[in-house]
């Protein structure tokens, strides 16, 4: 039942393909963003740079830190480096929450409006495998144009997304439109 080379609204979110590759995504995407959570308090930890002073750890909290984020706590004495590493795991946090938030919304809605198939999967896949890149080019191995790639390929996936998401419900309200006429 394809309407205008897509399922009708609503329907594909039955096609477990395409949903099960839309929620493994999803799951891993989220496990990353909790990873950098951790990643930034480990490195909160190991400078010893806090945003305000109540965050830095009692006396009393300190060994229960040290096991979880496995390193131990660091005072006060941060340098030049230290202050640039922490600067640049906030900027893949941030910039995981500018671009994943927006995916697991485009993605769902995606789905709803009755795309689904391959299409989909190619977008759920490939968005999820820039974004691990452009952690790996920005964290790992420090490079570009690694990280610009990834990044372009996380826009053009959500942007493609949304475009076919409007273009499907313009297509659909004006179908109504002509009907009534």
């Amino acid at each position: 039942a394809e309407y205008m080379g897509r399922s009708r609204p609503g329907q594909v979110i039955m096609e477990q393909q395409a949903f099960r590759a839309f929620a493994l995504c999803c799951v891993a995407l989220a496990v990353k963003m909790l990873c950098m959570a951790m990643l930034t308090a480990r490195t909160r930890m190991g400078t010893g740079l806090f945003l305000a002073p109540e965050d830095a750890p009692s006396y009393f909290l300190k060994p229960v830190f040290a096991f979880f984020l496995l390193q131990k706590t660091k005072p006060a004495q941060s340098t030049q480096a230290d202050i640039s590493e922490l600067e640049r795991i906030q900027a893949i946090h941030r910039n995981d929450i500018e671009n994943i938030v927006p995916f697991f919304m485009l993605g769902l809605l995606y789905l709803l409006s009755g795309f689904g198939g391959p299409r989909a999967k190619y977008h759920f896949y490939a968005f999820t495998a820039a974004r691990f890149l452009h952690f790996l080019s920005y964290y790992g191995i420090r490079a570009q144009p690694y990280r610009a790639l990834a990044w372009i390929v996380n826009v053009l996936c959500n942007v493609s997304m949304a475009v076919q998401i409007l273009a499907a419900h313009w297509q659909q309200q004006y179908a109504t439109v002509e009907k009534d006429l």
